[in-house]
């Protein structure tokens, strides 16, 4: 399964890459994405990541959001979407995006993220197509089921829109 995750994402990316070589912001940032998705294939949750992606109707990758506070914080990504027809088997895009938001409150230190969103259902591609959204107020967002069991059965969050993975790493 983790082999089936990395052939389709690279394949979905790397044909899109073709097209926009020019952009050297671009490609960079599909290099990028892709580097993050080879980089949580290997993480623990990759077996229940992979299943995700293969039922759902689009992924989300942001290879490096970027965290930091002393009382009042901030975030900022940016990333790629890729949308899935899981009738099919086919993918179209990329669509790039970015990710961004402010915080106040009792906080200091620094982190980055590699932060990968799997949209599980339309409700969770609407969520993108509006421009400006919150994760967790506008449209549920839970962490992703991990393990490689982790699909088999009834899920508590199976009707969530988006399910999402990440590796942190900060102080």
């Amino acid at each position: 399964m983790k082999k089936f995750l990395g052939v389709i994402l690279f394949l979905a990316v790397s044909c899109c890459t073709a097209v926009q070589a020019k952009d050297y912001h671009v490609a960079a940032r599909v290099k990028e994405a892709q580097a993050a998705v080879d980089k949580m294939i290997r993480s623990k949750s990759a077996a229940g990541l992979a299943q995700s992606v293969k039922e759902g109707v689009g992924v989300a990758i942001f290879p490096n959001v970027v965290k930091a506070g002393l009382i009042v914080g901030g975030r900022y990504g940016e990333g790629l979407m890729l949308r899935h027809d899981p009738k099919t088997g086919q993918w179209y895009g990329p669509a790039f995006f970015s990710i961004s938001g402010g915080s106040v409150g009792l906080q200091i230190g620094a982190s980055s993220t590699a932060l990968v969103l799997t949209v599980n259902n339309e409700k969770g591609m609407k969520a993108f197509r509006g421009g400006t959204f919150t994760l967790g107020a506008d449209v549920a967002a839970v962490a992703g089921p991990s393990g490689r069991n982790s699909y088999v059965g009834t899920n508590i969050n199976a009707d969530a829109p988006i399910f999402s993975y990440s590796i942190t790493k900060g102080v």
